[in-house]
Parts: structure tokens; sequence; C-alpha cells
């Protein structure tokens, strides 16, 4: 079996770092199931190498996608002209490379126009089923700037409802979604975002010298955030920020540590400076998967900032799954999946209450015994790796 994937971003998204490319290792791995994927760039006439291998993947980059992402993580958002020029080209260059492939099963990476369309072009010339993975609620998630745009999204997810042999959903959310869509339930499968066992990385730095690097005390609280910097896509920094500037008055000793990258740092860097909080901040930047283990393992807990919107109730949280993987205490509020991830393990935080958080954070970074409930994280999560989502997903491309 092989397959041909289709997506209308690039690699290093979160979607195919974390979801996408450590699934399709995995089939290679176990099942010998070979993919070649065909790809939009973050900046294609930047883009160093647009035809490579990379982990045994067939890669091909053949447009640019609809947004460009600048150094840093800030993004160019197109708009009018611009936006149709780009999306219409970068879909016919998909179908143009899809139509060659000699995948026997078309998998499309969220249902985006630039993908989805030439995956129905295809299969309705060639006769190829298409199996589609959907880890948001594509017209929430997405930063649109007209009902034009939704009414597109909303149009494109139809299409993958009608012409999907199989549709997989990161979320028991999404899975309901897409009933209430009229997928008939035996075409609709709930797989999460796993995780690949970070617990055998290497330990790059150690919590001593963490704190000597940046000049803090020896017995500073640690608060970690890993993810992206981008308040649009559902990651609630701004709430985040605001509770610091609470706990501080009760924790002198307490630091932030934002992992990542994304279009707000600026924003944060501002908000920051006006709740007065900015020197309680390390911006670590952008990080590489082998990194996680030890930003975890230098935390004293780590924070998944939320608010209950749709775009949060149909998201997979990838913090919360590593931090319990190595029995990490975590802090988050009662949305979507994080209710059944930490079910009986702690305390949740009111959603979008700055004031509440900070009261969460503080109890499990004062009370010891609280953090040591989620000794029984690694337990709650194991069943989550890719070795071992892998085998279920191989069943669904089996039955299409």
């Amino acid at each position: 079996m092989k397959l041909t994937v289709v997506a209308s971003q690039s690699l290093e998204s979160s979607t195919m770092v974390g979801r996408i490319i450590p699934l399709l290792r995995e089939l290679k791995r176990q099942f010998d199931i070979k993919s070649e994927i065909i790809a939009l760039h973050h900046d294609y006439k930047r883009a160093d190498k647009k035809v490579f291998e990379q982990d045994g993947l067939a890669v091909k980059y053949v447009g640019q996608m609809a947004v460009t992402k600048k150094e840093g993580g800030s993004k160019e958002y197109r708009s009018g002209i611009s936006l149709v020029v780009t999306v219409v080209w970068s879909t016919l260059k998909i179908f143009a490379s899809l139509f060659r492939s000699k995948g026997d099963i078309i998998y499309v990476v969220k249902p985006h126009p630039q993908n989805l369309l030439p995956a129905i072009l295809v299969k309705l010339l060639r006769r190829k089923k298409i199996v589609l993975d959907s880890d948001d609620l594509e017209v929430e998630a997405n930063k649109t700037q007209s009902k034009l745009q939704r009414w597109v999204l909303r149009m494109t997810e139809k299409l993958g409802v009608k012409f999907s042999s199989a549709i997989i959903a990161c979320s028991p959310f999404l899975k309901e979604h897409y009933c209430k869509s009229g997928v008939p339930a035996d075409k609709i499968f709930y797989v999460p975002t796993g995780l690949s066992d970070i617990s055998k990385n290497k330990i790059l730095f150690s919590h001593a010298g963490f704190l000597q690097k940046h000049n803090l005390k020896p017995d500073t609280k640690i608060v970690l955030y890993c993810g992206s910097l981008s308040i649009s896509s559902g990651h609630r920094l701004d709430i985040l920020l605001k509770s610091l500037s609470v706990l501080v008055n009760d924790l002198e000793q307490v630091v932030l540590v934002l992992a990542g990258s994304g279009e707000d740092r600026k924003q944060l860097e501002d908000l920051a400076k006006k709740l007065k909080v900015a020197d309680k901040i390390i911006f670590y930047g952008r990080y590489q998967l082998a990194e996680v283990r030890s930003l975890i393992e230098l935390a004293d807990v780590v924070v998944d900032p939320v608010d209950d919107s749709l775009t949060n109730r149909a998201k997979s949280s990838s913090r919360v799954v590593q931090a319990l993987y190595l029995n990490k205490p975590v802090v988050t509020s009662n949305v979507g999946v994080r209710k059944e991830l930490l079910r009986g393990l702690g305390t949740m935080a009111k959603p979008d209450n700055p004031a509440d958080l900070a009261r969460v954070l503080k109890v499990i970074l004062t009370n010891q015994q609280s953090a040591d409930k989620f000794t029984a994280g690694h337990e709650r999560v194991k069943s989550m790796q890719w070795s071992q989502l892998a085998p279920q997903v191989k069943e669904i491309l089996e039955e299409v």
C-alpha cells in the first residue's frame, strides 16, 4: 500500500510535525506502508529544497501557502486578487502532481480547498479513495478576513464529507461534529494526536544550569508553555500573562517560560510590559522535538491556557499529553479532551479566567501533594503513543 499525502501547509506546521509525519513514519516502520507528501510551502520562493526525502518520506513542495510565514513566526496574510491567484495556482499545482502520483489512497490533511479539491478531481478521474484527516474546526480555527472565506471553508468541509471514504478526527468533539454533518458512523473514526516516546530523548540542559544561565535564584519555580504563540489559533497566552500578573503577588520567585514561535510574540511582549511582568517571562523561541523532554523536565508545572471556544473544544492538546507522559503536573481548563485526560489528577482552572488560572497554578507550585497526583499521568496516556495508534489507522486504510 502507498499513500499520497496532500497538505495545504508546510512540514514545519504543528499538524505536520505533531500528527502527520510521526504517523506516516510509524506506518512505514511497522507495516512498510510508503508515503509521498505533496505540500505547499510557507515561503515557496525562498525554500531551500522543493523535492527531497525526510525520515524515509518523499516530499515535494509545489506551491505557496495562502499565508507567508516570516522569520520568527510572523505571518503575511494575502487578500483580494493576490489571495485568489495564490490559491488557484497552488490548487492547480497540487492537482498536476497528484494526478501523476502512484499512491493507492489520497490522504488529505485538513479540508482546505487547495488540497481537497484536487483530491476530489483525481478521485473522479482515476477512481482513487480519499481519507480525510481533520484536527481542527477549520472555519473557527483559521484567521479569515471575510464572510466569503468562511463560506469557502464551510463548503470545502461539506465536499470532504461527501467524497471521503473515511474521515479521521483528532477529538471526540470533531467526530461528533462530522456525524452531525451527515457522515455515517462507520465512516468516521477518532484517532487522537499521539506522541512519540520522548522519554528516550537526551536531557540537553539541567534545571540548575537553566536558572543560572538566566540569573534566577535556585528556588525559582518554572511555569512552562510549549506551543504556538498565536492567540487567534486558540492559544490564549493573553490569559496566561494576566494570570502571571496575579500569581507574582503571592509567589515572588516564579518565572514563565514561553517555548515556541508565532505571529503574536510582539503583542505578548507589549502585554507583558503593560502588566509589568516582562522580567518574569523568558521567550525561549522555536524548539525541536528533541528538546521537548528537556523543557518539560525543567518545569515545575506545564500550563495549557484555553477558553471555552469551539476551536479549543475541537483541538487535541499535545502539551497536556506530553507533560502527562513524563508525569509532570499540568494546569488547564475543562475544555474538550482535557477533561478526560486529567480526570482525577488535579483541579482545573475556569476557562478564560486569569484569576482562577493563577489560583490553580499557586496550588500546584506550593502544594507537593497536589503535584504528586500527576505521577499517574504516564499510565493515563501511554496508549496514545504513535506506535499504538498506527495499527488503528492501518485498519482504517485497509477498510476503504
